[in-house]
């Protein structure tokens, strides 16, 4: 899978499941915004959207990265 493909897949998920789920809203609620990682956690651990997460992030590679540059981006001509 293409790294775009990844992150489009890894999108749909927390568009598509995880805004949506009662049980990560409710873990909001009892934990605030900023125990984020004690509910990300819980997520990675308890759910299969979760896991699957985990998975697709496991695909990125961190590797040599396209530069691309807009056209006069770089023009300090006056």
């Amino acid at each position: 899978m293409e790294r775009l493909d990844v992150l489009d897949a890894i999108s749909d998920l927390l568009d598509g499941k995880c805004r949506q789920c009662k049980e990560r809203a409710a873990l909001y609620r009892q934990y605030g915004a900023s125990s984020f990682a004690r509910i990300d956690g819980h997520c990675n651990r308890n759910c299969p959207v979760g896991q699957q997460l985990q998975s697709l992030g496991r695909q990125l590679k961190l590797g040599e990265r396209k530069i691309i540059e807009e056209d006069g981006a770089h023009d300090h001509s006056d």
